[in-house]
């Protein structure tokens, strides 16, 4: 999906952006049944390089991530 103009909009507005590096579904979904690191497939790498490839070229990214539940256990909640 091409975000240009969601994007290009927003840089208008002097609002940034953060963009995520997974998907809900395809091959950047993290796989949250797997422990790190094999919850990153390849298919993931090569999901978030193609994403970055695309949201970098607009200057009001300022950032990606893999995703925040990437980065906390299942038990443990966000503060």
């Amino acid at each position: 999906v091409d975000y240009s103009e969601f994007i290009e909009g927003a840089a208008e507005l002097g609002v940034y952006i953060i963009v995520p590096l997974t998907a809900a579904s395809g091959g950047g979904v993290l796989d949250r049944t797997l422990p790190a690191p094999k919850c990153y497939k390849k298919s993931l790498f090569n999901y978030g390089a193609n994403a970055l490839t695309q949201y970098l070229k607009h200057p009001n990214v300022l950032v990606s991530s893999p995703s925040a539940e990437s980065l906390f256990p299942l038990h443990q909640k966000m503060m």
